[in-house]
């Protein structure tokens, strides 16, 4: 018996010899792949695993507020100190050194990005220049990075009130550029309860209802403005302190007493001395009488250096930025690969 075996022919392709130079590019460019996703996952895992710089910070340091007079006393305001060393550790050691301040209030933008590095620079700060207690307003750059949640997680309730002798503090948060429905009920609910309690009603928040600069408008929108300024004329604040805007304003909206302090060490927003300077606010109860007094800060050297120092400072060790250019690299080292790929064609 015969068998017929029968062979196919196949075309034999021929395979490419790889230069051992290329060979060794490509090795590399693989182990920089692999390295740069291996950071990401570590930055991640930091992220949401390293220490807070602090918890309930607010409620802590409202507990440390004494007195010597309930009808007698001075608190210093600042806001925006955002990109300073320099210029901030100035301001915080004036403050420190000034036996009639007995705690502070910051107006929101305290950091560039409300990240755990950012927040822990900004507390280390505070806590090696600092000695009085200091409560925060939440700003629209506290929103950024980690956000909303880690801010409540360090800092506590963005809104809240306390009360020495007859002055009420009320401590708003309209970083979003609004208050929510739950806010304004709490917020008028507050000034009702404080007709009996108080003769200041002091308002503090980060965006300003109005902007006294002509034809600019970093200010709240229109309509919230309206709602607020009617509000607090209702029920009879005594002054309103907001930062955002950086500089040094004072005026009344609509017979509404109100400060802009937004020069803690932020770039300043203009050229004009009368307006544009670093420094905070020292507010002074004296006999029922509320004086607010702008104290200006020298900061040796130029500004940019101090600027770009921090600059620098902020964004080497913030890891949402390393993150971030991390994936540039990821994508820079794959998209020549895809590209090359695609200019080929299929099956080539």
């Amino acid at each position: 018996m015969e068998i017929l075996v029968g062979f196919t022919e196949f075309p034999i392709r021929k395979v490419r010899e790889v230069p051992l130079k290329e060979a060794r590019r490509i090795s590399l460019r693989f182990f920089v792949l692999l390295g740069a996703l291996g950071a990401i996952l570590g930055l991640e895992f930091y992220e949401h695993v390293c220490a807070l710089p602090a918890t309930d910070w607010n409620t802590r340091n409202l507990s440390r507020i004494r007195v010597k007079d309930p009808h007698d006393f001075s608190f210093a305001v600042f806001g925006d100190s955002q990109f300073s060393i320099y210029a901030f550790e100035s301001l915080l050691r004036e403050i420190d050194q000034d036996p009639e301040i007995s705690f502070v209030i910051a107006l929101g933008d305290m950091v560039h990005s409300g990240s755990k590095t950012s927040y822990s620079l900004f507390l280390d700060l505070i806590q090696k220049n600092l000695h009085k207690p200091l409560v925060t307003v939440i700003g629209n750059h506290e929103l950024k990075g980690g956000g909303y949640p880690l801010y409540t997680r360090i800092f506590g309730r963005p809104y809240y009130s306390f009360r020495i002798g007859r002055t009420c503090f009320l401590i708003l948060d309209d970083a979003a550029s609004k208050l929510n429905l739950k806010e304004r009920s709490w917020l008028e609910g507050e000034l009702r309860k404080s007709r009996d309690l108080c003769d200041h009603r002091l308002v503090f928040l980060h965006i300003p209802l109005y902007d006294p600069r002509p034809h600019e408008y970093h200010c709240l929108p229109e309509k919230e403005a309206k709602f607020l300024s009617r509000v607090f004329r209702d029920y009879g604040v005594s002054h309103v302190f907001a930062g955002h805007i950086h500089g040094y304003f004072h005026g009344n909206w609509n017979g509404l007493p109100y400060t802009i302090s937004g020069g803690a060490g932020a770039r300043l927003y203009g050229g004009d001395p009368r307006h544009f300077f670093y420094h905070y606010l020292k507010v002074k109860l004296v006999n029922g009488v509320l004086d607010v007094e702008v104290k200006p800060i020298f900061v040796p050297g130029p500004k940019w250096f101090d600027h770009t120092l921090s600059f620098v400072y902020t964004y080497l060790f913030d890891p949402h930025w390393l993150e971030a250019a991390l994936w540039m690299i990821v994508l820079g080292l794959i998209f020549p690969l895809i590209w090359k790929k695609f200019r080929k064609g299929p099956g080539k």
